[in-house]
């Protein structure tokens, strides 16, 4: 049932060109990597270009306790083309990982990592009164194949924490294209491609105890469309009746 909490007059933008909430340094010292190879237990817990096993990282203060570092990981796995992912909130007074989130990425030729390829958002995600998420964005470092008539990037997860553990609440690509005329990589056919550029919303509705998100999406040609999505219990949604520029 959906219902309206009180967040005043805020409505929160998902907006990676906001610098406050998405910088471009965004390096983790050593200690963060420490604290992180204590808790996997694991060796060489280092960036692959310093004889390590991390291929891709981030680290930013928590923009509501000074004493927490949020982090992101990805390391090699037992696995060739799977690589293990680490979402972590880190006290470095305690010096220890309080809440985690443990995935598998596949890395193949659609999909390729760069030492930045994640960023932590800590964009205003106030989902409740008292639920603040914060998000990790995937920059797909694969270049595009010529037989590919569409695709995304700028993948965007938002985690709320749950005691010792993070829950991925939102897992969306915040930009996709799609091939509408001719034929890509052709010299005797004009290609026409269609881009979507897609902010977000925090909205004063409620389903379910977390507010509802406006996806807008910017369409080139000047075209801008919108579409709703709202809390299950689990995750948001984007419904049966989904534009093309939420998955084909």
């Amino acid at each position: 049932m959906n219902k309206v909490f009180s967040l005043g007059f805020f409505i929160a933008l998902f907006v990676i060109a906001n610098a406050s909430a998405l910088t471009n340094d965004q390096e983790c010292a050593e200690d963060i990597f420490d604290i992180s190879a204590r808790y996997l237990n694991l060796k060489n817990f280092t960036y692959k270009s310093k004889n390590g096993v991390v291929i891709a990282a981030a680290c930013k203060a928590s923009p509501t306790n000074p004493n927490l570092i949020l982090s992101v990981f990805a390391y090699d796995s037992a696995i060739k083309d799977e690589k293990n992912l680490l979402v972590a909130i880190i006290d470095e007074k305690r010096n220890q990982i309080v809440s985690s989130y443990k995935s598998v990425m596949n890395q193949d030729f659609s999909t390729q990592f760069s030492e930045n390829s994640f960023k932590l958002d800590t964009g205003r995600y106030q989902l409740s009164d008292k639920v603040r998420a914060f998000g990790v964005r995937f920059d797909n470092a694969a270049i595009s194949s010529c037989g590919e008539e569409g695709g995304q990037n700028d993948n965007l997860t938002l985690f709320v924490q749950e005691g010792k553990k993070l829950r991925a609440v939102f897992d969306m690509y915040m930009y996709w294209y799609r091939l509408i005329e001719g034929i890509r990589c052709n010299p005797n056919s004009e290609a026409i491609m269609e881009n979507a550029y897609l902010t977000g919303a925090v909205q004063r509705n409620s389903t379910n105890g977390f507010a509802d998100l406006l996806l807008t999406a910017k369409i080139d040609r000047n075209r801008v469309e919108h579409h709703l999505l709202r809390y299950d219990g689990k995750s948001y949604q984007t419904g049966s009746q989904k534009p093309w520029w939420l998955g084909y």
